[in-house]
C-alpha cells in the first residue's frame, strides 16, 4: 500500500513538473513575441520621426525639370545601372517636398520587409503563411534584423531600403511564390519579379538567381513539377543582373574611380566579413534556439529532402567563400569606398545563410529518435526556455535595443529642428538672401541617419544638394551653432 502512494506521489510530481515546464516555456514565447511586436511597432513609428537627407532633396529637385524616364537615363549613361530601383525612386521624388510622404515611403518598405520575413518562415518550415506561428516567427526575425544592423542605415533612408532592403524582402515573397503556387499567374509574377529584382541592386538582388539555378537543377534531377518556371525565372534573373553589370555608367565609374590593389581589397573584404562574423556571434543563443524549434518540428520541408548535401554544399559557399569574393570586387571598385549601408546587406544574406544552414542541421538531428524523445521530455521544454531566455537577454543587450528608447526624444527634437530648418531657408530665400547660414545642428543618433546633415564647409555635397533643392548660392552650417 505505501509503495502504491508512493508511486502515484512520484507519477502526479511528475505531471506537475512537466506542465510547470511547458507553461514556462509558453511564457517565455509569448514574452519573446510580445516583445518582437513592441520592437517592430517602434521602427515604424521611427518613420513618422525620419526626414528626407540630401539625396532625397538633390532627387526631389530634379523631378521639378525632369521626367523620371530622363533621368533614369542619365544615371543609366553616368552613375549607375539600377533602373528598377532608380524608377521607384523618382517617380515617388516628384510633386513638390518629398517630406509629407517620406513616413509612408519608408513605412511601405519595412512592411514588405516584415511579409518578406514571414514569407521566409513559411519557405524554411515549409509551413503556411497563415499559420499563427509562421507569423509570430516572421515579426520575430523582422525585429531581430531591426535590432541586430550593424549599421541600420538602409531602414530610414529611402535610396538605400529601396536599393538594398527591397531586393532582399521580394527575394523570400518570390520564393514563398514559387514553392506554394503552380498557376499561370504565379508564374508570370515570378518569372517578373526574378527580371526585376537584380535591377533594383545588382549584388542584394542578384543573389536570387543562384537560389533559382539549384531549384531548378534540383527539379530537373529529381523530375519535379516546375523546373520550367526555375528556369525560366533563373534566365529572367541573369537578363536582369546583365542589365545592370552592363550599363555604360558601370564602365564610366570604373574608368573614373581609381582602384584599390587586390591585396588591400581582400583585406577590406576579411575585415568588413570579421565584423559581420562577429556581430553574429555574438547572438549564438538565437542559432541554438532555431535548432531546438526544428529538431521538435514533426515534418520537415520538401525542398530539403529533395537534395540535402547539395542544399548544404551551397549553403556553406554562400556563407564563406563567396561573400570575401564579391566584398574584394566592391573595395576592388570603389577604391576601398564601401558604403555602411553594404555592411548591412551583406549580414543580412549571412543571417539568411546561417540560420538556413543550422535549419538543416536541426532537420538532420530530428531524424534521431533519441533527440527528439529527448525534447519531448519536460526537460526538453526547459532546455528550450533556457536557450530562449538567454536569446532575449543577448538580444536586449544590443546598442539599438537601448537606443530604440532612448532615441525617440532627440528624434522628436531632430525632426523639429528639421522642420524649422526649412521654414527659414524657405523664408530668407523669399526674402532675397542667396547665402544662408544655418543655426542649429542635428544632434547623433543611432537609429536614424544623421552623418548626411550639413556642415559649416559649403562645398560638403550635402549642403551642395540642399542648395540645388532651395535654389540657392550657398549654405552652410554656422560654425557656432549648439549641439
Amino acid at each position: 500500500m505505501y509503495s502504491t502512494v508512493v508511486k502515484a506521489r512520484g507519477r502526479s510530481a511528475g505531471v506537475d513538473t512537466a506542465e510547470a515546464a511547458r507553461r514556462l516555456e509558453t511564457a517565455v514565447k509569448t514574452f519573446a513575441v510580445f516583445l518582437a511586436a513592441v520592437i517592430a511597432l517602434i521602427s515604424l513609428g521611427y518613420t513618422f520621426l525620419a526626414y528626407p537627407q540630401a539625396d532625397d532633396l538633390e532627387r526631389t529637385g530634379a523631378m521639378r525639370f525632369l521626367s523620371p524616364l530622363q533621368r533614369i537615363r542619365s544615371d543609366y549613361l553616368g552613375i549607375d545601372g539600377r533602373w528598377a530601383s532608380k524608377f521607384i525612386e523618382y517617380s515617388l521624388y516628384r510633386g513638390g517636398h518629398v517630406i509629407g510622404r517620406y513616413p509612408v515611403m519608408l513605412m511601405v518598405l519595412l512592411i514588405i520587409g516584415v511579409i518578406g520575413c514571414c514569407c521566409g518562415i513559411a519557405v524554411v518550415s515549409g509551413r503556411r503563411i497563415s499559420d499563427r506561428s509562421v507569423v509570430a516567427g516572421g515579426i520575430v526575425v523582422y525585429s531581430f534584423l531591426w535590432l541586430s544592423a550593424p549599421r541600420g542605415e538602409l531602414f530610414y533612408w529611402f535610396p538605400a531600403g529601396a536599393e538594398d532592403w527591397l531586393p532582399l524582402a521580394l527575394g523570400m515573397i518570390l520564393l514563398w511564390l514559387l514553392y506554394n503556387f503552380d498557376a499561370w499567374w504565379s508564374k508570370i509574377i515570378v518569372v517578373a519579379m526574378s527580371f526585376v529584382m537584380p535591377a533594383l541592386h545588382e549584388v542584394f538582388g542578384s543573389w536570387i538567381v543562384g537560389v533559382l539555378a539549384v531549384t531548378w537543377l534540383v527539379r530537373l534531377v529529381k523530375g519535379k513539377a516546375g523546373s520550367g518556371t526555375a528556369a525560366a525565372a533563373a534566365v529572367a534573373g541573369t537578363l536582369g543582373t546583365a542589365s545592370v553589370v552592363l550599363a555604360p555608367a558601370i564602365r564610366v565609374r570604373a574608368a573614373s574611380t581609381p582602384h584599390q590593389s587586390l591585396h588591400d581589397a581582400f583585406k577590406r573584404a576579411l575585415q568588413i566579413e570579421a565584423f559581420n562574423v562577429a556581430h553574429w556571434a555574438a547572438m549564438a543563443a538565437v542559432l541554438i534556439v532555431i535548432l531546438l524549434v526544428v529538431v521538435h518540428m514533426r515534418v520537415r520541408p520538401s525542398w530539403y529532402d529533395e537534395a540535402p548535401r547539395l542544399i548544404k554544399t551551397c549553403l556553406l559557399v554562400a556563407m564563406v567563400p563567396l561573400p570575401i569574393l564579391m566584398l574584394t570586387a566592391i573595395s576592388y571598385g570603389l577604391g576601398g569606398g564601401i558604403p555602411a549601408r553594404i555592411y548591412d546587406g551583406f549580414y543580412f544574406l549571412l543571417v539568411a545563410c546561417v540560420t538556413t544552414f543550422t535549419a538543416t542541421c536541426g532537420f538532420d538531428l530530428g531524424r534521431w529518435s533519441a533527440a527528439k524523445a529527448f525534447l519531448d521530455t519536460q526537460w526538453g521544454s526547459l532546455l528550450r526556455s533556457a536557450v530562449m531566455i538567454l536569446a532575449v537577454v543577448g538580444v536586449m543587450s544590443l546598442p539599438r535595443f537601448h537606443a530604440a528608447f532612448h532615441d525617440i526624444d532627440p528624434a522628436i527634437r531632430n525632426h523639429a529642428v528639421w522642420e524649422q530648418r526649412n521654414a527659414e531657408i524657405w523664408a530668407e530665400r523669399e526674402a532675397g538672401v542667396r547665402d544662408v547660414v544655418v543655426s542649429q545642428r542635428m544632434l547623433p543618433l543611432t537609429i536614424l541617419p544623421f552623418y548626411f546633415d550639413m556642415t559649416e564647409d559649403p562645398s560638403w555635397y550635402a549642403n551642395q544638394h540642399l542648395k540645388t533643392y532651395f535654389g540657392l548660392q550657398s549654405i552652410r552650417l554656422s560654425a557656432s551653432s549648439p549641439q
